[in-house]
């Protein structure tokens, strides 16, 4: 997890904080194959990232993955999220106050 933050340059603090809210659904691969059976178009990975999200960070950064490998590779799904928090803090303005939350320069900073 901290290197696939540091890789995108964001808070090991902030994915780390993604990936506990997002807890709340079993991620265990069968699992997610039933839900996804049950419920098309539900979010795959320990990160629950939606299919057009993972399309966006695909086609971004070039990933060579599919979006159903989020499932069976917690560590990819960690990765896809990690660049998913870059690509949001890009779209901010560059004076943006959020900006710093997110720098691996002040993993200290708690969000509200």
């Amino acid at each position: 997890m901290v290197r696939s933050a540091e890789e995108a340059a964001v808070s090991p603090l902030l994915v780390m904080t993604v990936l506990h809210n997002e807890a709340y659904k079993p991620h265990h691969p069968l699992l997610e194959r039933l839900w996804q059976w049950w419920k098309p178009g539900a979010a795959f990975g320990v990160a629950n990232m939606h299919r057009a999200t993972f399309e966006r960070v695909r086609r971004t950064h070039g990933l060579s993955e599919r979006w159903q490998d989020l499932r069976d590779d917690p560590a990819f799904a960690v990765h896809a999220a990690a660049l998913h928090l870059k690509d949001l803090d890009r779209s901010l303005p560059k004076r943006h106050v959020r900006r710093l939350l997110t720098l691996t320069s002040a993993p200290h900073v708690i969000l509200i």
